[in-house]
């Protein structure tokens, strides 16, 4: 992401909203994207902007916090729950 400009996302110039809708470019999402509450979601409730890949477990337990003690010996959710296929 960091190699296209900025007005790739933001539609406006020097404004931080409104952005453009990640689907346009993302139209292909598969996996666990499109099950559970997953597409209902902004992309950006899990991929923060400007670093994009979600890391750990914390930022899935925001909304998956019956799952704090699952796999309890820690690692990224997305180490064993595949996204992308």
């Amino acid at each position: 992401m960091v190699d296209l400009g900025c007005d790739t996302c933001h539609l406006k110039e020097q404004e931080v909203k409104p952005v453009t809708d990640c689907t346009i470019c993302h139209d292909d999402l598969t996996g666990l994207h499109t099950k559970g509450g997953h597409p209902d979601a902004d992309c950006t409730d899990c991929h923060h902007p400007h670093v994009w890949k979600v890391t750990g477990r914390a930022l899935c337990e925001t909304c998956h916090d019956d799952k704090k003690d699952h796999y309890p010996q820690g690692g990224p959710c997305a180490s064993c729950h595949s996204f992308t296929s």
